[in-house]
């Protein structure tokens, strides 16, 4: 059934205009978030024998690179720089000056092939310049907001939960373009990058593509344009990727987009039939997904700009906080001792208006946090 294009009201209109509303507060890191300190293992995981088989999930903040990643970025930037006297002899624009945590997130994704790494480093350089910043239009508001792609819910670790519903593309590929639908996909993902990370901490998000009532040979050419534009523009920006409600044969959809994968993204990826949702609760408390995508959350209906939090409990259950999040006096600390303060906004704040004495007013501090939970 094709549907026609919605009806922009004020209350949508106003979401876009104001990103200080009830519902864009709702969406920014709890305090939880803040106080949550990815592991080693969490940061990366790291392959001493090989070490070209790693895969890094934190690139910023604080973040210390290893060895390996601190020599191959110094190849990197020699071959950087011998590509740029190349392109001056030939009067050719030369490559940006980017910083070593973005230089490696080219480097994972091409697996430290640094050809591939210069080649990937262009193509993302002229998407930006083509692409950003994002024009907003009518058009893309009303996308955002007919349930095609939005924010519901952060997983176990604070990482925004993307939905993706095939169904309401296939509803609506008549009324809006794919070009209309990539630019209105590249400012919601603009946004999560701007309002919803934690440099850091938090740096990645986790999608749920659903193909309820989709006929399995209509979804790959859709399918492919999604993931393409999160693996090539988005290096190393996916946590999970769960393509759920498949209909089909399964070995069918992995082979139409299997090609466009690198190994890194291929392993991060779940293809699941209805029988088997339960495998998407590894990684997502039952809260922080929608009933129509078997969590225990209410079904959004509509307003889905710019998204939703139902809970800010993200655990899994089970999990002992304790072991996760850091307790108050071992979070305070951060703020003594200067440790990790640049990638914390709250505790940023705290310290510019109350450095001289940390250990004062213990209480007003944790009123400070709570009533500032929402970053």
């Amino acid at each position: 059934m094709i549907k026609k294009e919605i009806f922009l009201t004020l209350e949508m209109k106003n979401e876009f205009e104001n990103f200080h509303t009830d519902s864009h507060k709702n969406l920014k890191p709890s305090l939880d978030a803040y106080m949550y300190f990815p592991s080693k293992e969490e940061v990366i995981e790291f392959d001493e024998n090989n070490p070209r088989e790693s895969y890094r999930r934190i690139f910023d903040g604080s973040i210390q690179f290893n060895y390996f990643e601190e020599t191959i970025l110094k190849d990197l930037k020699e071959f950087i720089e011998k590509f740029n006297k190349k392109q001056l002899k030939k009067n050719l624009p030369k490559l940006p000056d980017l910083k070593n945590n973005e230089l490696l997130r080219f480097l994972y994704s091409s697996k430290f092939d640094l050809p591939k790494a210069i080649d990937l480093t262009v193509t993302n350089s002229d998407w930006r310049k083509v692409s950003l910043p994002c024009k907003l239009t009518n058009k893309m508001m009303e996308i955002l907001n007919i349930g095609l792609i939005y924010i519901h819910g952060r997983d176990c670790r604070f990482r925004p939960i993307i939905n993706i519903s095939c169904k309401v593309f296939e509803n609506h590929k008549e009324v809006y373009a794919l070009k209309e639908i990539e630019s209105a996909t590249i400012y919601l993902l603009e946004y999560i990058k701007d309002f919803l990370f934690i440099p850091g901490q938090v740096e990645n998000w986790t999608v749920v593509i659903d193909l309820k009532d989709v006929y399995l040979t209509s979804v790959p050419n859709e399918l492919q344009k999604i993931i393409t534009l999160l693996q090539i523009n988005y290096p190393c920006r996916l946590f999970m990727l769960y393509i759920i409600n498949i209909s089909g044969n399964l070995d069918f959809l992995w082979s139409s987009i299997k090609p466009l994968l690198s190994v890194n993204t291929q392993r991060k990826i779940k293809l699941l039939k209805s029988s088997n949702l339960h495998e998407v609760f590894t990684f997502i408390n039952p809260l922080h997904l929608e009933q129509k995508l078997g969590g225990r959350a209410n079904n959004m209906t509509s307003i889905f700009f710019p998204g939703y939090i139902p809970n800010h409990e993200c655990l899994l259950q089970g999990e002992k906080k304790s072991n996760i999040i850091l307790d108050y006096d071992s979070y305070k600390n951060l703020l003594k001792t200067k440790t990790k303060v640049a990638i914390c906004p709250i505790l940023e704040t705290l310290s510019e208006n109350n450095e001289s004495d940390a250990d004062s007013d213990s209480d007003e501090f944790k009123k400070y946090l709570q009533d500032n939970g929402k970053f």
